[in-house]
């Protein structure tokens, strides 16, 4: 990502994670959905969210039968302040 809102949100959730358990100690917050992609030959860390999808599919035998199919859709812009996920090329 071309921002540092990972990394801001995630200081600012350990701060209020301080704020709300004070008796605890090495209070740490991670966002997840945070991957490694390769975008042309450079890889570069991107947020996604993972996509999970059904559909009830007729079956040669008859019937019917539901299938699932669970994949990561990767953004294109960040979620919190909405810069352009990569640079374009010069």
């Amino acid at each position: 990502m071309n921002c540092n809102c990972r990394e801001e949100t995630e200081a600012k959730l350990v701060e209020l994670l301080k704020e709300t358990t004070p008796e605890a100690h090495s209070h740490k917050a991670e966002l997840q959905g945070y991957g490694f992609t390769i975008i042309g030959n450079k890889m570069e860390s991107r947020g996604f969210m993972e996509v999970k999808t059904s559909a009830v599919h007729q079956l040669k035998k008859g019937g019917e039968k539901a299938k699932t199919k669970t994949m990561s859709m990767f953004f294109s812009y960040c979620p919190f302040c909405g810069v352009k996920a990569t640079k374009e090329a010069a």
